[in-house]
């Protein structure tokens, strides 16, 4: 449910904000939504004892630095319709829109054996010109028995695993048999 209001939110924010200005906005709305995971000030954002205009000046008071009168009012109207607990949800679809405006995705290699910097490029590079966007692999050291290229906002999934190799290749011999 929150994702369906989200997207209605970060909708609003592309037709009120400029690509450049968004990307200032994504820093300000992850940095709203880590805060927001902590029990306490969520706990005190979504507490319907304390006062609206409370929260509003305390949303407000951290946003100041923006300068902004449409992202106040918006900020302003999230605790008006008590939203709070959907800037999670903004954050992330709001992310997933600025890849997607900039065509540029994060993609993360999984592996037991270390990769160079020269060799993430090079992936990064070739994998982006095959589907014709740019792609950032980041490394990320784990127990998998191959390797393992996730590009989430675009769906990709690839992997090479020996044991997967090793029972095709059974697979192959017994059939030839």
């Amino acid at each position: 449910m929150d994702t369906l209001v989200a997207k209605r939110y970060v909708k609003a924010l592309k037709v009120s904000f400029k690509t450049n200005e968004l990307v200032k906005l994504d820093t300000i709305f992850s940095a709203l939504s880590d805060s927001l995971k902590q029990p306490g000030i969520a706990r005190f954002m979504e507490n319907p004892e304390i006062n609206r205009n409370d929260k509003t000046s305390i949303l407000l008071e951290t946003i100041k630095s923006v300068k902004s009168v449409k992202l106040d009012n918006f900020f302003r109207l999230l605790i008006q319709n008590g939203r709070l607990s959907v800037i999670p949800s903004i954050s992330k679809i709001l992310k997933e829109e600025i890849a997607s405006i900039k065509n540029s995705y994060t993609g993360y290699i999984y592996s037991n054996e270390a990769l160079d910097d020269k060799s993430l490029v090079k992936l990064s590079k070739e994998l982006g010109s095959k589907i014709g966007t740019r792609i950032n692999l980041q490394y990320i050291k784990n127990d998998f028995n191959g390797i393992k290229i996730d590009v989430k906002d675009l769906g990709i999934e690839i992997d090479f695993s020996q044991t997967k190799i090793d029972s095709q290749i059974i697979n192959h011999i017994l059939k030839a048999i």
